[in-house]
C-alpha cells in the first residue's frame, strides 16, 4: 500500500492531481470519529476507507450544482464507488478542501 491518495480534483473547469498523506488523512478522520461520538457516520466511513483507497476525486464543478456533494473514490480493486457526504460535515469537507488546494497550487 503506498502511503499517499492520488487526489483528482475539478474547479472552474481545470483539473487538478495531487496527493493526500494516508496516515495523516486517517489521523484525522480519527480523531473527528472520537471527538464527534454522535455525529460521526462520514468520518466512520472514511477511517474504514482510507487504508484501501488509491484515488479519490472531487469535482467542485459537479458538487455545486447538488444537494449532497459527493467524493468519488477507488480502492485496490479499481471499482469506482460514491461517497455523500453532507455540506452541514464543515470539518470534513474543510479538511478535503485543504488537500485540494494544495493539489491546486502545485
Amino acid at each position: 500500500m503506498k502511503s499517499e491518495i492520488i487526489l483528482k480534483y475539478r474547479e472552474h473547469g481545470k483539473d487538478y492531481t495531487g496527493q493526500i498523506p494516508r496516515d495523516k488523512f486517517f489521523e484525522q478522520m480519527k480523531k473527528l470519529e472520537k471527538e464527534h461520538p454522535y455525529n460521526n457516520r462520514f468520518s466512520k466511513a472514511l477511517v474504514k476507507l482510507i487504508p484501501e483507497m488509491v484515488c479519490m476525486t472531487i469535482d467542485n464543478d459537479f458538487n455545486e450544482t447538488q444537494d449532497v456533494p459527493i467524493v468519488q473514490y477507488q480502492q485496490n480493486e479499481g471499482k469506482t464507488e460514491v461517497l455523500k457526504i453532507y455540506r452541514t460535515h464543515r470539518i470534513i469537507w474543510s479538511i478535503l478542501h485543504q488537500y485540494c488546494d494544495s493539489a491546486k497550487n502545485n
